[in-house]
């Protein structure tokens, strides 16, 4: 197990900055380069990552989920918590797709919220 294992609140703030910079990333499209990365560290990047990948794996082949470990279900719920506060605080354009803050006014594709 990571050395992360068992700290879901920093995981679950991770995770958020990782999931506003993949929606950041779609929605730059040509100009992805400009995005920058959030400054995750290298522990916490590498169980994220690892989360996405259990995940994937466990919309193929629900039966996995009886064989996960405690720190692995825990990290899950940690993501999906971020998912939640993410979805809360923003919004999609119906017309793009990209994500805005719940308070902005229209998107950056010009679509009045």
């Amino acid at each position: 197990m990571p050395e992360v294992a068992g700290q879901t609140r920093e995981l679950e703030a991770f995770a958020g900055a990782y999931i506003e910079y993949a929606a950041q990333l779609e929605a730059a499209g040509d100009d992805a380069d400009e995005v920058t990365p959030p400054e995750i560290p290298p522990p916490f990047r590498s169980w994220i990552e690892f989360l996405f990948r259990v995940e994937r794996k466990l919309k193929t082949n629900p039966e996995l989920s009886r064989t996960l470990h405690a720190d692995t279900a825990a990290g899950l719920e940690a993501l999906e918590a971020a998912r939640n506060k993410f979805a809360r605080q923003h919004k999609q354009c119906p017309r793009c797709g990209r994500f805005a803050p719940r308070a902005a006014g229209n998107c950056g594709c010009g679509q009045k919220f």
